[in-house]
């Protein structure tokens, strides 16, 4: 178990995610629009998949009322330090914008600092305004575009992603 930051949501607990909670996650996931869709076998390579030259992590948050969300990790050396990139941080629908997804974001953080990381990078969707502000609140910034990144292959208009990062 790791202890939540000081403003977490009241009985909220964050855990490293288990091979048990892949079906939840990837149901959270197929409710969640802007969620990047993997496979059951992805999330399980997440849990499994981890070398001297690749680091996964995944996290679980949690709370009476069941898995409220995730986030997923990679890390590669560079040089004496580790970079991770936040692969995916998903909050169910019915409870975002309650602080769990701060929460699991603080936490998240924290460990890579304490772990050693020196940077933490992301790209999201430039439509997803509320993420964004998120990850600006916590220090990241925006480093550049990627045009059409997202979508254009199921019918779907492309958009782009906003890449962003945090020195740790």
């Amino acid at each position: 178990m790791i202890r939540p930051p000081d403003f977490a949501v009241p009985g909220l607990l964050i855990r490293p995610m288990l091979a048990a909670d892949l079906s939840t996650v990837v149901r959270i996931e197929r409710t969640t629009p802007r969620a990047p869709h993997w496979s059951l076998e992805d999330y399980r390579n997440c849990l499994e998949a981890s070398s001297e030259h690749l680091q996964r992590r995944a996290w679980i948050a949690e709370c009476s009322d069941g898995i409220l969300g995730f986030a997923v990790v990679s890390g590669v050396p560079v040089g004496p330090r580790l970079e991770f990139e936040l692969e995916s941080l998903v909050i169910r629908p019915q409870d975002q914008r309650r602080g769990v997804g701060s929460t699991l974001l603080a936490t998240v953080i924290r460990v890579l600092n304490s772990s050693g990381a020196s940077i933490l990078t992301l790209e999201v969707r430039a439509s997803n305004v509320a993420a964004i502000r998120l990850y600006e609140a916590f220090g990241f910034t925006r480093t550049g575009l990627r045009k059409a990144y997202y979508g254009g292959r199921d019918g779907t208009p492309p958009e782009d992603a906003v890449l962003m990062q945090q020195g740790l």
